[in-house]
């Protein structure tokens, strides 16, 4: 996770044609990433956290 907030920092610095636009489009790109793999994170939890549940008699 800490390369998708590096890398556009990078890039600004390297590359002197690298717009704000670019750099928008890579942060949104990088938190839809970050968002998805949450999503199966939490997930995960709950479906654990619904095993250990007691199931009714």
């Amino acid at each position: 996770m800490i390369i998708n907030q590096l890398l556009p920092i990078a890039l600004f610095t390297a590359i002197p044609s690298f717009k704000a636009g670019d750099l928008i489009q890579l942060v949104g790109i990088s938190g839809e990433a970050i968002a998805l793999e949450l999503r199966d994170i939490l997930e995960n939890l709950l479906a654990g956290i619904l095993i250990l549940l007691p199931a009714p008699a």
